[in-house]
């Protein structure tokens, strides 16, 4: 519904990563920060600065992934 650009769907990102940061404290108190976790974090694909849900763009093809461990 907004924009890439849009404080509404940046404020919904960074409460993304809050939540993203939230779980991985939770998960590193209950496996006692034994450095043997991993963690992924991926998401269903990208979003264009113009906004929408899809198209041909690479931004809207790229699935992100991360990963750490």
């Amino acid at each position: 519904r907004y924009d890439a650009t849009s404080p509404l769907y940046r404020q919904a990102a960074a409460d993304a990563d809050g939540w993203m940061k939230r779980a991985h404290a939770l998960a590193e108190d209950y496996f006692g920060h034994d450095g043997q976790t991993l963690y992924v974090f991926t998401a269903d694909h990208g979003f264009p600065d113009v906004g929408g849900h899809g198209g041909d763009e690479p931004s809207t093809l790229t699935t992100p992934f991360m990963a750490w461990g």
